[in-house]
């Protein structure tokens, strides 16, 4: 995975990963999770200050990834999804 550069934002960001692992593995594959995660990152690869970078990708991973809980199914909402 690719991760920002710094000191500890790999750790930091694999950290945030597990959670949100955690979060959403009862309602999508562990494959899609890793894969927003990563798609995400990809996003903040060129940021100038890294300090956020690790929780800018996990909110908005989050973000994502109830959007995707949501339209696997309809009827639940992604609020729910902790």
């Amino acid at each position: 995975m690719d991760q920002p550069s710094g000191s500890g934002a790999g750790e930091e960001l694999a950290g945030r990963t597990e959670q949100l692992l955690l979060e959403f593995s009862k309602v999508l594959p562990r494959e899609t999770i890793e894969r927003v995660v990563e798609e995400t990152s990809a996003d903040f690869r060129d940021a100038r200050v890294k300090t956020y970078v690790p929780i800018l990708i996990e909110r908005f991973a989050r973000d994502r990834l109830k959007a995707y809980a949501r339209a696997g199914d309809p009827g639940r909402s992604a609020d729910a999804v902790h």
